[in-house]
């Protein structure tokens, strides 16, 4: 760099520095204000206070909240499954084995073999009893519920616990694929 005369007083300041002993002043540097840095984390903390109870739920999560979701999840693509292939199916929920399947509608399963889709719930979790509008509470057995070319299904209520004592709801609407998830005691109609 040469020594000669600047067009801009930064040009100067910055020639003046790598002449001079290398230091540099504060006037020459540029950055934040402790102002507008004080400004952006008081922001950042209120975006994250609003963002906190969404995250906590997504990192940290219970098995039975994750089963939960499991089981809804796998009734609404059963659903979903009816409403692309225009055919009925038949949703079971064995409250004994804690395990659940689905099956086209009137398949004849006479080896009595698994269905592929059979699936089971972790070890420590299980089906407390299963509800629906046509017939009522079911604590034991196999409990199978229609599925129609639509994706209608009856109203059902699935409660879920794990052992040391939590419990969740599944409710599933009769025209929406969606389904609500409650957690804790309530009173479900």
């Amino acid at each position: 760099m040469g020594t000669g005369i600047g067009w801009c007083r930064k040009d100067i300041a910055v020639r003046l520095v790598l002449q001079g002993n290398g230091m540099k002043t504060v006037r020459d540097v540029e950055g934040f204000t402790l102002m507008e840095l004080m400004v952006v984390c008081i922001l950042m903390g209120m975006l994250l206070s609003f963002a906190m109870p969404t995250l906590k739920n997504t990192f940290v999560s219970s098995e039975i909240a994750t089963a939960v979701r499991k089981v809804g999840g796998f009734v609404a693509d059963t659903r979903q499954l009816a409403v692309r292939e225009h055919k009925p199916y038949t949703l079971s929920f064995d409250l004994d084995n804690q395990q659940y399947w689905y099956e086209l509608d009137g398949s004849i399963n006479p080896f009595n073999v698994d269905p592929a889709s059979l699936t089971r719930l972790p070890e420590d979790i299980s089906f407390l009893e299963l509800k629906t509008y046509r017939d009522g509470v079911k604590t034991s057995g196999v409990v199978s519920l229609w599925v129609s070319e639509k994706g209608y299904m009856d109203q059902t209520v699935v409660r879920l616990a794990n052992e040391s004592g939590e419990e969740f709801y599944l409710l599933f609407l009769p025209f929406s694929s969606a389904f609500q998830i409650i957690d804790g005691y309530e009173d479900v109609e």
